[in-house]
C-alpha cells in the first residue's frame, strides 16, 4: 500500500474487481478509469515507467498514480479485437486488457508463463489452447484473454495448464 492512501480508497483486494476495465471511447480518444479506486488512468510511456530498460522505452501505459495500477496498451497500427466482434486498428493508446496492481500484474504473469507454452512450443495450435482454456473456464472464446482476468482467474489458468500435464520444453 502506498503512503497517504487509505484501504478505503485504494483495496489492494485481490478478488472482487470488475471484470473489465471501464474504458469509454469517444471520437478515438481512449479513457481508463481505474477498478481500484475510480481515479483516471494516464498515458505513460515505457521510458517514465521503466527507465533502465530500454526496449519499453517506446511502449505506451495507462497508470493510475494513486495505486500504481497499470496496463500496456496495443501498438500503434495493430489490428484489435473488439469484444462483441469486429476489429479496429489501435491508435497506441487501446488498452491491452485491464489496469491491474501489483498482485494481478504477477497472477497475469504466472498465468502467461504457464499457459503460453502449450501453444508456443508446439504441444496445440494456440486457437485449440485458448478454445480448451475458454471451455474449461467457461466462459466464450472471445473473452479467453488473459489481459482481461481477475486474480481468481489467472489462477484457474495455471491450474488448467498444469491438469495438461505436458512434457517440458526443451531450450
Amino acid at each position: 500500500m502506498r503512503e497517504g492512501i487509505s484501504e478505503a480508497l485504494c483495496p489492494r483486494r485481490l478478488g472482487g474487481h470488475r471484470s473489465r476495465p471501464p474504458c469509454s471511447r469517444r471520437r478515438n480518444v481512449v479513457s481508463v478509469q481505474c477498478p481500484y479506486c475510480d481515479a483516471q488512468a494516464a498515458l505513460a510511456t515505457g521510458a517514465e515507467l521503466f527507465p533502465r530498460l530500454p526496449e519499453l522505452a517506446e511502449k505506451r501505459y495507462w497508470v493510475c498514480a494513486p495505486c500504481d495500477a497499470r496496463v500496456g496498451c496495443h501498438a500503434k497500427g495493430a489490428p484489435v479485437s473488439i469484444a462483441g466482434g469486429g476489429r479496429r486498428i489501435s491508435d497506441g493508446t487501446l488498452p491491452l486488457g485491464r489496469l491491474a496492481n501489483a498482485e494481478l500484474r504477477d497472477a497475469k504473469r504466472a498465468a502467461h508463463e504457464a499457459f503460453d507454452p502449450i501453444w508456443r512450443d508446439g504441444h496445440m495450435a494456440r486457437t485449440t489452447a485458448y478454445s480448451s482454456l475458454a471451455r474449461f473456464l467457461g466462459i466464450r472464446l472471445d473473452e479467453c484473454h488473459i489481459g482481461e482476468f481477475d486474480y481468481w482467474t489467472c489462477k484457474e489458468v495455471v491450474r488448467f495448464a498444469k491438469t495438461l500435464r505436458l512434457p517440458a520444453s526443451e531450450s
